[in-house]
């Protein structure tokens, strides 16, 4: 069994312990609200495509978790990387050139890439069918037919590609394995996983027509997509991106060797391992890297992290990616993650609410009415003065203090016979 396996004993909270907390919580939110959140690859414990679950077991394993949104120079410090594609399309040549430099720059470095082919809506709906009562099975149905239309739809674009890590099938019906077989199928039982396979993501076979050899990876030459051309006007510096001495090396000048992880019992591979088998000018070597490649996220994002022996399943592949290191998670946003070569220096800050309207006209009011209250109430005006000094022959204050220490005590008859003791006193003197 694996060590970093969930415990699944009544009383276990190790490991993925606050996860199962989690997405327990998420579909019991969910389930009372009516509405979900799906939002596909993030950290964000809402979503039932996110990664929370799986981010707090690399945490729990040791790992120091924390999330990027582009490929730059600022990943030399991570030594694992985890890519949730937000997109059908595999990955450009820019991109795995990045990588690929990454791995060569690092030692036993690791690039785990899920397919985007699954989404957790329709299991959300699949699990909640016989929970609801009578009265809401018609609406169930409704928002689950829905959003398998949305999925083929936004899929229903993705065509059969070569890439140098893989190739994209996206033909063939989608099944339930009902057997697994590879180093991660040890101690996992298939009956009880909830895991699902259409779009298979395989190695090149050479005897098939089309895995054939990818094209030169193409020159970028355009800016990046989230930088704004305007910039250029206001003089400010544009970080570039990938330099074309890296884009521009030819794919499959090295060979690569495929090691399958996992596969179903139709011979289709849910996850395999891709590591550099010889290296050939101008390529860098791999240094023992690797890119453990999965089908798709139906065994890693939250709700698929619900079932056991998915969580047993998704152990392995934290088991995969060595000692307790830095993990980063990719998070792309709309087109892909973007490539740069230099970091930039307008990073995501509080300062960008005063770019949305109309936020930024109410945060301008509460500002000056802020600065207004300070002016009323703290600053002193002018220079400080120095107070005058009381007299300390002035009897008048020891009459005072004595008038509060009696006012502390409370106690009025005891008060009253010192003020009655002391005229008397004052009689007698003045006979």
């Amino acid at each position: 069994m694996s060590r970093r396996e969930f415990n699944a004993t009544p009383s276990g909270f190790t490991l993925g312990g606050r996860a199962v907390l989690v997405l327990f919580g998420l579909l019991m939110t969910a389930c009372s609200r009516g509405e979900i959140e799906t939002e596909y690859g993030k950290r964000g414990d809402k979503s039932v495509n996110g990664t929370a679950a799986l981010s707090e077991m690399f945490r729990q394993a040791g790992f120091r978790v924390s999330t990027w949104k582009r490929f730059s120079p600022r990943l030399e410090q991570a030594e694992v990387l985890v890519w949730f594609a937000t997109e059908f399309e595999p990955p450009s040549p820019a991109q795995r050139a990045f990588v690929e430099k990454w791995l060569a720059s690092g030692l036993n470095r690791r690039l785990i890439y899920v397919g985007r082919d699954f989404d957790g809506q329709i299991a959300y709906w699949n699990k909640i069918e016989n929970l609801v009562p009578p009265d809401q099975w018609a609406e169930t149905l409704r928002r689950r037919g829905r959003a398998k239309s949305q999925f083929e739809e936004d899929r229903q674009s993705t065509a059969a590609q070569t890439t140098r890590w893989f190739v994209v099938r996206p033909q063939g019906p989608r099944y339930r394995p009902a057997k697994l077989a590879g180093p991660w199928a040890e101690g996992i039982d298939p009956s009880q996983l909830e895991i699902e396979l259409q779009t298979r993501l395989t190695p090149p076979d050479p005897s098939d027509p089309q895995a054939k050899p990818a094209s030169p990876a193409p020159t970028v030459t355009s800016l990046p997509p989230t930088i704004n051309r305007g910039q250029q006007k206001k003089g400010r510096p544009l970080p570039r991106q990938l330099t074309e001495s890296i884009v521009e090396v030819p794919e499959n000048t090295s060979e690569l060797k495929y090691t399958p992880l996992l596969t179903t019992e139709r011979g289709d591979v849910m996850a395999m391992a891709v590591t550099e088998a010889t290296t050939a000018y101008p390529h860098q070597p791999w240094n023992d890297g690797q890119v453990i490649v999965v089908a798709n996220g139906s065994f890693l994002v939250n709700i698929g992290l619900a079932n056991r022996e998915n969580r047993k399943l998704a152990a392995k592949l934290i088991d995969a990616c060595g000692a307790p290191r830095r993990v980063v998670f990719l998070e792309s946003g709309t087109g892909g993650l973007p490539v740069f070569s230099e970091e930039l220096d307008d990073q995501p800050n509080g300062f960008d609410l005063f770019r949305v309207w109309p936020l930024n006209f109410i945060l301008g009011h509460l500002i000056i009415l802020g600065i207004l209250f300070c002016l009323a109430k703290f600053p002193i005006f002018g220079r400080p003065r120095q107070l005058a000094l009381g007299s300390v022959s002035d009897f008048g204050k020891h009459i005072t203090a004595v008038g509060e220490l009696l006012e502390k005590t409370r106690n009025v008859k005891y008060a009253r016979q010192l003020i009655a003791n002391y005229h008397a006193v004052k009689t007698k003197e003045a006979r």
